[in-house]
């Protein structure tokens, strides 16, 4: 759900220093490589385009007027291993040639299936105001959920409970130490207690 989604931005990647990491140091290294157009020529061979008037080429170098490619990209791999999926929306000309490739917050997105199970629209939704994208202007990539057909799966929900306990457990400690280092109580018993009974309780 989107409840869940946001949940794990708050409590994972925000807030757990060790997912953090994880999805940062992901991400950094998967955008590093330079991605490239090519074509097979007569023999059959791949031969990188390099002319920054090719659309494509130029496309990938510039996703859109706010990103590099870089940029772009790392965003893509945080969205992806945040809330296992991303998707991308095709900006097109009037023409209907793809210009432009925006990341949309999949916590925003809504894939709508039609009678055949088959992805008819999204619909994306920002601040109270929902607009339909038709399914062929979205590029949608998920990590597999054998339990659910339209939504990825995020590494997340996997590490779910190993990231509450390590952030209860920081929580525990911060307010310890606000707190002058002093526990929240002490047992006192009368006489002398047994070390099995000591671990016990």
């Amino acid at each position: 759900t989107r409840q869940d989604l946001a949940e794990y931005v708050k409590d994972g990647y925000r807030k757990n220093v060790v997912v953090f990491t994880c999805v940062r140091e992901i991400a950094n290294s998967a955008s590093e490589p330079e991605l490239v157009v090519y074509k097979l020529d007569s023999d059959n061979e791949r031969v990188i385009i390099d002319d920054v008037k090719d659309p494509l080429v130029s496309l990938l170098d510039k996703p859109n007027p706010e990103q590099t490619q870089f940029e772009f990209l790392y965003e893509m791999f945080v969205h992806l291993h945040v809330f296992g999926r991303y998707c991308i929306h095709k900006a097109r000309s009037k023409a209907g040639r793809v210009i432009q490739l925006w990341l949309l917050k999949p916590s925003r997105i809504k894939p709508i299936p039609g009678p055949d199970g088959a992805i008819e629209f999204y619909e994306y939704s920002i601040e109270g105001n929902k607009a339909r994208i038709p399914a062929t202007d979205i590029i949608d990539q998920r990590f597999p959920d054998p339990d659910d057909d339209y939504n990825g799966l995020s590494p997340i929900t996997v590490l779910g409970r190993q990231g509450d306990l390590d952030n209860e457990a920081v929580d525990y400690l911060q307010a310890y130490f606000h707190n002058a280092r002093t526990p929240y109580g002490l047992l006192k018993f009368k006489g002398i207690v047994p070390k099995d009974e000591r671990q016990r309780v």
